[in-house]
């Protein structure tokens, strides 16, 4: 029995958060980077530094929100707030909520800086203006620069979180590159942008890795009897760990194909990426038929809502 075994979380230690660096650019200070930006110890899957970036710009923007409110509560004569100061005050929030947050992530504002030091610059110079015009009345100039500050920072912060994905694919699939061999594998190897893949022979067994940007590892067996596909994927990240990449399973689909699944179904390193596109396409469309389904699902729920308060009503 053949299986496909796709990871989930990625740790980076050792040198390798230094070729982490060394991918990135980030081979010196530059301005206004804070020192631990580059002595980092370890690093985690882009994916995770962008979910937990996100969180810290969550709660930074929802102090920020309380704070912008506490500062012009109500307009002049004593009026309730009028809605383009709540949009203002909102908009701020978010930006200097992403801003805060830079701060709080040295890896984040490093890349940031590195990749898009011209731009951070002019949205930050639009938030300072933003909240000079909030501060002085003017909430309809406050609004509209907060609303270009915060666009800004939310697109560099996107970015950034791709080209961190994108410097670990690079030092993952040099790991991988060196690893295939060392267990005793002859291998081809062929990239894509978002994936590199490898096609690794050892007598009549394969191996088809596909290293994805995050760092995210998917292997396809084929040629294995019974369960023996897995002592060998295992002994690739056992590999893969001792040279500094920890890598978790977080699924495996025995596919019972002794010529290989998804990825192994067409042939040579170049044939993973078929597969890897062809996978993906399945995932874009399978997300896209879970969102129609479910907003149907509110759809209705919300008509059964609506039908339920008129017969109340009548």
């Amino acid at each position: 029995m053949s299986e496909l075994v796709v990871s989930s979380s990625l740790i980076l230690t050792g040198v390798l958060t230094g070729a982490l660096l060394a991918a990135l650019g980030i081979g010196r200070l530059v301005s206004g980077l804070a020192e631990s930006a580059l002595s980092v110890d370890r690093t985690v899957s882009s994916t995770v530094i962008g979910d937990e970036f996100m969180k810290s710009a969550q709660a930074a923007q929802e102090r920020m929100q309380a704070q912008y409110a506490k500062l012009r509560r109500a307009d002049a004569c004593g009026m309730p707030a009028s809605e383009m100061t709540k949009e203002a005050a909102k908009q701020l929030a978010c930006a200097s909520g992403l801003s805060l947050a830079l701060q709080e992530h040295p890896l984040m504002a490093a890349v940031t800086e590195i990749e898009n030091a011209e731009r951070l610059r002019e949205a930050q110079h639009r938030l300072a203006q933003a909240e000079q015009a909030f501060r002085s009345g003017s909430v309809e100039e406050a609004a509209r620069l907060a609303r270009h500050a915060a666009s800004g920072m939310q697109r560099l912060t996107r970015l950034s979180v791709h080209r961190l994905g994108e410097a670990q694919r690079v030092v993952v699939a040099e790991q991988v590159r060196l690893a295939l061999p060392r267990l005793g594998y002859s291998m081809s190897e062929a990239a894509d942008p978002g994936a590199t893949a490898f096609h690794a022979t050892r007598g009549s067994q394969t191996l088809g890795v596909v290293v994805a940007d995050g760092g995210q590892v998917v292997v396809d067996t084929a040629g294995f009897e019974g369960m023996q596909c897995r002592p060998a994927v295992e002994a690739l990240f056992r590999q893969l760990r001792e040279q500094g990449v920890t890598i978790e399973v977080a699924a495996r689909y025995a596919h019972q194909r002794p010529d290989g699944g998804p990825l192994l179904a067409r042939r040579g390193a170049s044939g993973l990426l078929d597969g890897v596109r062809e996978l993906r396409q399945r995932n874009r469309a399978s997300s896209a038929r879970k969102a129609s389904t479910d907003a149907e699902r509110r759809q209705a729920l919300a008509r059964a809502a609506s039908t339920s308060r008129l017969g109340r009503a009548s």
